[in-house]
């Protein structure tokens, strides 16, 4: 058998670090937009899961109580959140929340007719989908088959 090489000559280079991406706020992270993407990605890894309703209204209170927050990056954060708890819970639990849907309805509407954002736009379209097929699904669930 040859010799083992020593421990040393096993290392691999490691890979030059690059810079992160610039930041569309003024070259500042975006600590809220962090978090709130962070949390919606949670709800939806935990959406099949008894726990997911409760992390919904968590995330929902913090994501509502940020919605008029005067950085664009961190009402993006908002949208992404709620388009996670539109995801993932089922329309019944949505109802089960307590959620403010017509002022949502309303707010999200706003959004995609003025904010100064595009990307905030987009969202709140996507969002105001999210919801309205939730809705439509459990209306269509609750009327009887059609003979």
């Amino acid at each position: 058998l040859a010799p083992r090489p020593p421990p040393s000559a096993l290392r691999l280079p490691l890979p030059a670090l690059s810079a992160p991406p610039p930041c569309p706020t003024n070259g500042r992270p975006s600590p809220r937009q962090a978090l709130l993407n962070a949390l919606a990605a949670l709800l939806r890894g935990a959406a099949a899961y008894p726990c997911a309703t409760g992390m919904a209204r968590a995330l929902w209170e913090l994501a509502w109580s940020l919605r008029h927050h005067p950085e664009a990056v961190a009402r993006r954060g908002v949208l992404v959140a709620l388009c996670a708890i539109a995801q993932a819970l089922p329309a019944a639990l949505l109802h089960d929340l307590d959620l403010a849907l017509p002022e949502l309805q309303e707010w999200l509407r706003s959004c995609a007719e003025g904010e100064s954002d595009a990307g905030c736009q987009q969202l709140a379209v996507a969002c105001h989908a999210a919801f309205g097929g939730k809705m439509r699904s459990e209306l269509a669930s609750l009327l009887p088959p059609a003979e």
